[in-house]
């Protein structure tokens, strides 16, 4: 060949099915040119594919893909030129397309402005009695607009503020009272929950290809070498659908599960004593939330119903595949060896893990009832829905009502009164919570991702069974449920 020869290299563009010359390299007589994997490293010694481009296919002029494999001289024939060793070279590449392009139809309709505005009311024919006109005003119900955070495009630091802010990779811990009669202990209640502050593990890095990459200044586009990127993102579900939900807690414990955002199931399952064992101590804290005044021959039975308006962002799951074990957690599982140190461990890291955590924003609000039918109760829960929804759109931080009533006779001495007070005030998780009198202005702060909170916790299991299942944890212990519960017994 001659020394003169040049190399023309040209992108095919599968959207648009159409070639554009990207560059022309003068190419050197001792580089080897057998196969298109030679060209490919001549491509690269000379700077003619960005990153996204690095693994794009060669194609011939209609686009079909071409094998690195086959040789150059192969490839020119099927591009048409008869006698490769004089004249320019010409290759093309396929260039890798994550969007496809928007239609011009599209793009009109996109541009397109929305007509918001309320038409001009008619004028209308003055009579007695006059029509009445709307007094409805659009702007007390629209919803500030706030800066967004888009999931894909968070990076490691970024996810690495939510975990810490949220303390997503601990455990809960069980709080209980240990009860008393005649000096003589009874079984332990279940008073609550709360989450530990230490980690019982850390994010797995995973492997990311350079188009996967859509935040800036994360790899560097001059790197020629085929190698994948590694980040400790989790792996997540978007999940930005909003909800109402109503959820009815019969004990104290119940509703420590609700406001920690454990789904209704996850409390459930825990207050049965599947999970901890202890059965006979749920029920004595559920004493505590109802009375029998057999005095008075009335039964009451007590409860909170809890609304919760929901603003998830993303969905996290946890699993042995994209966690590890800490290495402070493995250093204290060494340490377990009778009851004692298995209750400091516990005391520590937590009883349970939820495996699949939502975050975002929630706005809540409790009410207790008595009821003493299953009727009046989901009557009660309508109309905490009802007056949730008024709450919420209204944007007001307290909407309440109140009636008196009182009759007197002198003649028959008997009094007759009735009262009402109904209210409902607002508790939020996530967003600026200073805005919590504010629903259309607190909406907005939940866009941020730092300002995303734990508004729902579900696949609950004992913390014991899901670090069994790591292979770090296994070195130390084959079976460390059934080692914990001979820990638990020896004093």
């Amino acid at each position: 060949m001659s020394p003169t020869q040049v190399l023309r290299v040209s992108r095919f563009d599968p959207a648009s099915a159409t070639s554009k010359e990207k560059q022309i390299i003068q190419l050197d007589e001792k580089a080897p040119r057998k196969t298109l994997r030679d060209i490919r490293t001549i491509l690269r010694d000379n700077d003619a594919l960005e990153a996204k481009d690095l693994k794009s296919p060669f194609c011939e002029k209609n686009g079909s893909d071409v094998d690195d494999t086959m040789p150059l001289e192969l490839y020119l024939t099927l591009l048409g030129n008869e006698n490769p060793s004089e004249g320019d070279l010409d290759v093309y590449f396929k260039s890798k397309k994550i969007f496809t392009p928007i239609d011009q139809a599209t793009k009109d309709m996109i541009s397109e402005k929305l007509d918001l505005a309320f038409q001009q009311e008619p004028e209308l024919i003055k009579k007695n009695p006059e029509l009445l006109t709307s007094s409805f005003n659009p702007n007390e119900w629209k919803a500030v607009k706030g800066e967004i955070s888009h999931v894909a495009d968070l990076t490691e630091r970024q996810w690495s503020v939510i975990i810490r802010m949220n303390c997503l990779l601990s455990g809960h811990r069980i709080m209980t009272t240990q009860y008393e009669q005649n000096g003589k202990p009874m079984q332990m209640s279940l008073d609550g929950i709360e989450r530990s502050p230490y980690n019982a593990f850390k994010i797995k890095a995973r492997e990311f290809e350079a188009y996967e990459i859509s935040s800036e200044g994360l790899y560097d586009p001059k790197d020629k070498s085929d190698k994948e990127y590694s980040f400790r993102i989790p792996r997540f579900r978007v999940d930005d659908d909003s909800s109402v939900t109503v959820v009815e807690t019969k004990t104290s414990f119940e509703k420590s599960m609700v406001d920690s955002s454990f789904s209704e199931t996850a409390f459930q399952v825990a207050a049965s004593g599947s999970l901890f064992g202890v059965s006979v101590g749920v029920k004595a804290g559920g004493a505590k939330a109802s009375s029998d005044n057999s005095l008075a021959l009335e039964a009451r039975d007590e409860s909170s119903l809890v609304v919760n308006y929901n603003y998830p962002r993303v969905t996290l799951y946890w699993d042995a595949k994209s966690l590890e074990v800490s290495e402070e957690c493995l250093e204290d599982i060494k340490k377990v060896k009778d009851h004692k140190t298995l209750g400091s461990f516990n005391e520590k890291y937590g009883h349970i893990f939820s495996k699949r955590v939502q975050i975002g924003g929630r706005l809540s609000s409790s009410e207790k009832v008595t009821s003493t039918q299953d009727a009046s109760t989901q009557s009660q829960i309508r109309k905490l829905k009802a007056n949730a929804s008024a709450s919420v759109s209204s944007s007001f931080f307290q909407a309440s009502a109140s009636y008196s009533n009182e009759k007197q006779s002198n003649e028959s001495k008997s009094s007759d009164s009735k009262s009402l007070n109904k209210s409902m005030a607002w508790e939020a998780t996530g967003g600026d919570t200073l805005l919590c009198n504010s629903p259309a202005q607190w909406c907005s702060t939940v866009s941020h991702y730092e300002n995303w909170r734990i508004v729902n916790q579900d696949e609950v299991v004992r913390l014991s069974e899901f670090l069994a299942e790591f292979p770090e944890v296994k070195k130390i212990n084959e079976n460390l449920v059934e080692y914990f519960k001979k820990c638990a017994d020896t004093y």
